[in-house]
C-alpha cells in the first residue's frame, strides 16, 4: 500500500519516504516517525521509486531496506545515482544484515548512513535528525554561495572568491569584467519572467565561454555581472563581446560592458 500518493501541497512538516517490503517493519517505522514527519510509504523499490519522482522535491530522507522482491535496495540506490535530480534526497540503509559487502556496496552507490534491525527508537530518530541537519545546512550554504539562476557565485561570495584570489596572487594582475542589462525591467515587463531567466541564464553562461583567462564570475544584482579573469594586454573586447547577446529573445537587448585592472 502506499500513503499520500502525492504531495502537492506545500508541507509544514519534514517528509520521509519508508522502502520497506514487511508490513511489519514498516508499520513500526511509521509508527516511530509519524508523531515527527510525514510519511510516505512504499512496498517495495520499483513503488519507492514512483514516490520519489512524484515527491523528490518535498523530501527531506528516504529510509530503505536492501533486501525486497521485485526492485531491492541496491537497486534502487543503483537508479537514484544515475537521476541528477534525486541528489539531494539523502539514504539511510535500514538492514538485518552485517555483511561488511552489503555495507560497502550501499556506500559506494550513495548511501549517507545505516540502521540495523530490529530498530532503537532513539538511534533511528538521532541517525534520520542528523542526517536531514547536516542535508539542510549544507542546503543553506549552497543557496548563499551560488545564484540559483545562473551557477554563478552570489554577490558575496564572489567578492569573496576576488579577494582571495588576489590577496593570495601577489604576483599577478586580474581584471574586473562587468557586464549591465540597461533596460532589464522593460524586458521583464514586456516578455515576462520566465523568459527573462532564460535570457539571463543563457547571457551569463556566453560571457563566461568568451571570456579569454575565465576564473570566476558573480550575478550582483538582477541584471549585474562580475567576472574575474587573469589581466589581458590590448585585448579586442569589441570583437570578443559584441556577440554575447546575438540571437537572445529580445533584439532591443542592451548591454553596458566595463573592464578594470
Amino acid at each position: 500500500m502506499i500513503q499520500n500518493d502525492s504531495m502537492e501541497t506545500p508541507q509544514t512538516r519534514r517528509a520521509i519516504l519508508v522502502v520497506e517490503d514487511n508490513d511489519m517493519n514498516r508499520e513500526l517505522l511509521c509508527a516511530i516517525l509519524e508523531d515527527s514527519f510525514d510519511v510516505l510509504e512504499a512496498e517495495n523499490g520499483l513503488v519507492g521509486l514512483e514516490q520519489l519522482e512524484r515527491n523528490y522535491e518535498h523530501l527531506s530522507l528516504v529510509l530503505l531496506d536492501v533486501y525486497m522482491p521485485v526492485c531491492d535496495g541496491f537497486e534502487f540506490l543503483r537508479r537514484k545515482q544515475a537521476e541528477e535530480r534525486f541528489d539531494s534526497v539523502p539514504v539511510i540503509v535500514t538492514t538485518a544484515s552485517n555483511a561488511l559487502e552489503d555495507e560497502i556496496e550501499c556506500l559506494r552507490l550513495g548511501a549517507n548512513d545505516f540502521v540495523i534491525k530490529p530498530y532503537n527508537v532513539d538511534i533511528i530518530l538521532n541517525r534520520i535528525n542528523n542526517i536531514i541537519h547536516l542535508r539542510e545546512s549544507a542546503s543553506i550554504v549552497n543557496q548563499l554561495t551560488w545564484d540559483n539562476l545562473t551557477g554563478l557565485y552570489s554577490r558575496e561570495f564572489f567578492f569573496r572568491h576576488v579577494n582571495g584570489i588576489t590577496s593570495t596572487s601577489s604576483e599577478e594582475t586580474f581584471d574586473i569584467v562587468c557586464c549591465k542589462i540597461m533596460n532589464f525591467s522593460m524586458l521583464n515587463d514586456r516578455y515576462g519572467k520566465s523568459n527573462c531567466d532564460g535570457m539571463v541564464r543563457e547571457l551569463a553562461s556566453r560571457i563566461s565561454g568568451v571570456l579569454p583567462d575565465f576564473m570566476a564570475g558573480g550575478r550582483l544584482g538582477n541584471e549585474v555581472f562580475g567576472f574575474l579573469i587573469k589581466h589581458q594586454e590590448d585585448p579586442n573586447w569589441t570583437q570578443c563581446l559584441s556577440e554575447t547577446a546575438k540571437g537572445l529573445m529580445a533584439t532591443n537587448l542592451h548591454l553596458n560592458f566595463g573592464i578594470m585592472e
